[in-house]
């Protein structure tokens, strides 16, 4: 079963700041990401999956927080198998991101992730 990982639209709160939610969910992700020992490169460094690096540059985990609190998650990097994560076997989509999505669009509300958002269904 996929994780509900809602909370990487929600970045920021109605004022502006980053929300708690999204905090509770980046600490999980260096959780997983420090975790298995085979992924830190010998210097303690992850690949840093915010929208500037993409997965590209590795940073340690106090700078990939910092990176996913200024720049978001990259949009298609829901599975985090690049960071310990197993691959999701099914092909389902998960209901509760795709509500959330379709609610957004709907009722005009603000999208952290513009125009990319329907790109990010089609990965679920």
């Amino acid at each position: 079963m996929r994780p509900n990982r809602t909370w990487m639209l929600q970045r920021k709160d109605q004022s502006g700041m980053i929300s708690g939610e999204f905090r509770d969910g980046v600490d999980d992700f260096i959780r997983i990401a420090t975790r298995d020992l085979t992924i830190p490169n010998v210097t303690g460094h992850i690949p840093c999956p915010c929208t500037r690096c993409r997965n590209r540059y590795w940073e340690t985990s106090f700078n990939v927080e910092k990176h996913l609190y200024h720049h978001a998650f990259v949009d298609d990097y829901v599975n985090w198998t690049l960071h310990g994560e197993k691959k999701w076997e099914d092909n389902s989509s998960t209901p509760v991101i795709q509500d959330s999505i379709d609610e957004r669009v709907h009722t005009g509300g603000s999208i952290s992730f513009g125009q990319h958002l329907k790109k990010m269904a089609f990965i679920f």
